[in-house]
């Protein structure tokens, strides 16, 4: 897949300056987070808290799985999503590029578990919101302020943007859950792509 590809952005980036309002990283289509996440669910937001990690604060959202694509959650399950920044007491942080979470919002998240609990994959490109359009249809758009993408020219050079086609960021649910669908199935008949390899402890 992306191996060579990913080294030597990792090796760029170390070495470059950037808006220290942005959060640089690389771009992942809804293919590739589909590829990645090894929990990909439909949900509602149903609780919220902010709790301070190592003296951070972080957002910990509560979504309770409405549809499955990906991973052994099943309806009515409950997973905590945590992402870095919120207000607790006194203290206050906000991260550029995190997901952001509103109570009783409905979601299409790519998650992965990190040391017990979930993570958007991607920060901010791995939450969709789902709501109506005027039209009536569901639709899935996901908030790509505050992200830089990083890719290598055919120079070497690094180039920096964030500039996102619409159709990247606002899409038809139906469309996005095909794309899914046909990327879980990929990794299932081709073992060399991503796969969902990882332990899922942290989902409960």
């Amino acid at each position: 897949m992306r191996g060579p590809f990913n080294a030597l952005l990792l090796l760029a980036l170390a070495a470059l300056s950037t808006d220290a309002h942005a959060t640089v990283m690389q771009r992942l289509d809804v293919r590739e987070l589909a590829w990645t996440a090894p929990v990909i669910v439909e949900g509602r937001v149903v609780a919220q808290r902010t709790l301070l990690m190592q003296g951070r604060p972080w957002t910990e959202s509560e979504i309770q799985v409405l549809e499955s694509h990906k991973g052994a959650l099943r309806r009515g399950a409950v997973v905590q999503v945590r992402q870095p920044g919120g207000i607790h007491g006194r203290i206050g942080m906000r991260v550029a590029g995190a997901a952001q979470f509103k109570r009783s919002e409905r979601v299409l998240v790519f998650l992965r578990p990190v040391d017990g609990y979930n993570v958007p994959v991607g920060m901010g490109q791995g939450k969709f919101e789902i709501y109506t359009d005027r039209a009536g249809m569901r639709r899935g758009r996901r908030d790509l302020s505050g992200i830089s993408f990083a890719q290598l020219t055919l120079q070497g050079r690094v180039e920096l943007t964030r500039e996102l086609r619409p159709v990247d960021q606002d899409q038809p649910l139906t469309e996005l859950i095909s794309t899914i669908q046909a990327a879980v199935q990929a990794t299932k008949r081709a073992p060399s792509l991503p796969s969902s390899t990882q332990s899922q402890g942290g989902a409960k």
